[in-house]
């Protein structure tokens, strides 16, 4: 019994942990991926994925029938414009986030390696040599990825907070196994956005323990206390940083900036209730600028749009651009 007992808490040890946690990871995305595949037995109801493929690639494109098989819905969104850029209004809604890494990883990956095939900037006409698929794959990895690193990070961020390996272990787990399937496996915007939400996370926990007295209170007193406030400060800001990355992702990361406005709130409650310090205005300010790093995930893709769609002289002016507070999101979400 106590063997028992103790192989089951080495199971949920730190340094065993990581090790379960990528069997689970990989025999759940093993179990996904049979099951994309199992699906293509059926008859094609869809032949969006075909028709897009082909038209991106040309026809003596080399595309993997996991590729073809995650590839599916709004992940042609994403792709097209990782391909080709954002062509069309409603691309806007999907975010500038995915298609601009895929895009940039996709350039590299046909850098080093030319017998991936040439650019798909060129036309489908052109492409009389075999080419790749390159940047669906490319997004599938990464997905795969991020989803993996976001299991980890959820996994330290647990264990920072409660310090109970345990429930560490079961928070992670149960994020492998998330409701939301395939779509953290697929080129969607899903688990990139999932990666960097707990990074900053973990950051901003970071951040506030690196001054608290929890659990490292006597390693914290016997160190410089303006050190201890220069690594909070840059936690801080790294956070912020991490989340607007994650709002560029997926616009519900505007809500991260809550952090940083309860933050913010919290230091000038101090100011206002003892003689003003450096060091309490000091904590505003970065908790402000860890905000503002936030909101330029969605600040910085609506300019991108308004500069291209409502600066240009000789171009027709879309009705958003007259709004008080122009926004291509909320139009496209109305109109499309």
């Amino acid at each position: 019994m106590s063997i028992t007992h103790h192989g089951s808490m080495d199971l949920f040890a730190p340094s065993r942990a990581v090790c379960s946690l990528a069997a689970l990871f990989v025999t759940w995305k093993g179990f996904l991926l049979v099951v994309a595949l199992g699906a293509a037995l059926a008859p094609d109801y869809d032949t969006s994925t075909s028709l897009f493929l082909e038209r991106m690639y040309g026809r003596n494109a080399s595309v993997s029938l996991a590729t073809a098989q995650l590839t599916r819905w709004d992940a042609l969104y994403f792709m097209h414009s990782s391909i080709k850029g954002h062509v069309y209004e409603q691309e806007w809604a999907f975010g500038l986030g995915l298609p601009t890494l895929v895009g940039l990883v996709g350039a590299l990956a046909r850098r080093l390696a030319p017998s991936a095939g040439p650019s798909t900037t060129t036309t489908t006409t052109t492409m009389s040599a075999a080419t790749y698929a390159l940047e669906p794959m490319v997004a599938i990895c990464l997905a795969h990825l991020a989803h993996f690193l976001a299991v980890l990070c959820l996994h330290r961020l647990t264990m920072l907070l409660s310090g109970n390996p345990r429930l560490a272990y079961l928070s992670a787990a149960l994020h492998i196994l998330s409701p939301a399937g395939l779509f953290l496996s697929a080129p969607y915007n899903e688990g990139p956005f999932a990666c960097l939400s707990f990074v900053g996370n973990l950051l901003f926990a970071v951040a506030l323990k690196s001054t608290s007295g929890s659990g490292r209170e006597s390693k914290s007193k016997s160190r410089d206390p303006s050190q201890l406030s220069l690594q909070r400060h840059a936690a801080m800001i790294a956070a912020g940083l991490s989340f607007g990355l994650a709002t560029a992702f997926r616009s519900n990361g505007l809500t991260s900036g809550l952090l940083f406005a309860v933050e913010a709130v919290n230091g000038l409650r101090r100011m206002a209730s003892r003689p003003c310090r450096a060091g309490d205005a000091v904590s505003v300010a970065v908790a402000l600028l860890g905000g503002l790093c936030v909101a330029a995930g969605s600040v910085v893709p609506q300019t991108l749009a308004w500069m291209r769609y409502c600066v240009p002289e000789g171009v027709v002016s879309r009705p958003w651009c007259a709004w008080a507070v122009p926004s291509i999101y909320t139009f496209v979400q109305e109109h499309y």
